[in-house]
């Protein structure tokens, strides 16, 4: 919806910014419907260096709006950040930037939280530790994933490749170091606490040629060799 319809939650227009919260209400009122708990949304493009700070501050305040709207419906609002220079070219973007954001909604909406994606955290030239530690405090959702970084090669930009395809940046090692950070800052545990199990979504599909029957066999075995792996440095 956000992508698709080019909506700007950041711009600096006041109509274009409003017009973008007006057309994610009904998209609420419909996740209220079906029962779900978050509702997720991306920030609009990066409007440059110059103009930066002042496109955080229209983010927060229309996240500060939908918020309200959200909570009358007893959905809670999750920010995932993007990559700033290759592809979606977000405002939101950064993991130090995304905390900012986060921090400033906590203060009225306890429950607001980031979505992380090890594909994007890529293509923001991002570590996973260092990025994950500065997340954590607001840190609710985890995509896994993979991308393709270098100009000219084949599904380049944020086009979910499976692990391992030709040209792309992530495989089983990478997953394993993503896992490892997740564990790190306790993401991941041995035991969760009641109500609050980690979440992590698979943002995989199949590139021209290949089946989505093949691209599951990937992912699932990508899956479980990196999980195998960290499993044997955790604590029985």
């Amino acid at each position: 919806m956000i992508l698709g319809n080019r909506l700007n939650l950041n711009s600096l227009n006041h109509e274009e910014r409003n017009s973008a919260r007006k057309a994610l209400e009904p998209y609420i009122d419909q996740a209220a419907e079906l029962g779900a708990a978050r509702f997720v949304l991306l920030s609009g493009p990066d409007p440059g260096a110059a103009k930066r700070d002042e496109a955080r501050h229209a983010l927060i305040a229309s996240l500060q709006y939908l918020g309200e709207y959200a909570r009358a419906r007893n959905i809670s609002l999750m920010l995932e950040t993007f990559d700033r220079e290759i592809d979606k070219k977000a405002l939101i973007g950064p993991a130090e930037e995304a905390a900012e954001v986060a921090f400033e909604l906590r203060r009225d909406f306890p429950d607001f939280g980031l979505l992380y994606d090890m594909g994007h955290m890529v293509l923001l030239n991002e570590n996973p530790l260092p990025a994950l530690r500065t997340l954590k405090p607001y840190l609710q959702h985890v995509h896994v994933g993979n991308c393709v970084k270098v100009p000219g090669r084949t599904s380049y930009g944020d086009s979910h490749p499976r692990f391992g395809f030709p040209g792309s940046e992530n495989d089983v090692p990478k997953l394993v170091e993503f896992l490892e950070a997740l564990f790190e800052i306790a993401y991941l545990s041995e035991n969760p606490s009641p109500g609050k199990r980690p979440a992590a979504g698979f943002e995989i599909k199949p590139q021209p040629g290949e089946s989505s029957t093949a691209i599951l066999t990937n992912l699932k075995r990508s899956w479980r060799e990196a999980w195998a792996f960290v499993r044997q440095g955790q604590p029985a």
